[in-house]
């Protein structure tokens, strides 16, 4: 089944050739490999990010106002809720005192993480 771009394709060759530019038409195929060679980095990238997301949401727990995450029988954390929220990034969260406060240091978020 062939698509709409090569159909197009198909007629740029056929165009080029009965004009005699063979040259025209192999550069236009070399562009058009290296266009869709990067496509295909590009999307490789982007899978691989989606995947390292799916894998630290799978592993994310929301305990004591802050999320953790947790492998096997380690947990770490607390990570900030609020950015992880609004920004699908994991922000560790910084002791503030000794009653179990902690601060995001990016969006100055505070919770008592621990009882």
């Amino acid at each position: 089944m062939n698509t709409p771009l090569d159909d197009g394709l198909e007629k740029i060759k056929e165009i080029l050739l009965a004009e005699g530019e063979m040259e025209l038409y192999l550069d236009v195929v070399a562009v058009t490999r290296r266009y869709f060679e990067r496509e295909r980095v590009d999307l490789e990238k982007k899978t691989l990010e989606l995947q390292k997301r799916v894998k630290i949401h799978e592993s994310m727990i929301f305990d004591n106002n802050a999320y953790w995450t947790r492998e096997g029988d380690k947990r770490d954390g607390p990570f900030c809720y609020r950015c992880w929220h609004e920004t699908s990034t994991l922000i560790r969260m910084n002791p503030c005192d000794d009653a179990g406060w902690c601060e995001c240091l990016r969006c100055k978020s505070r919770e008592q993480t621990e009882s």
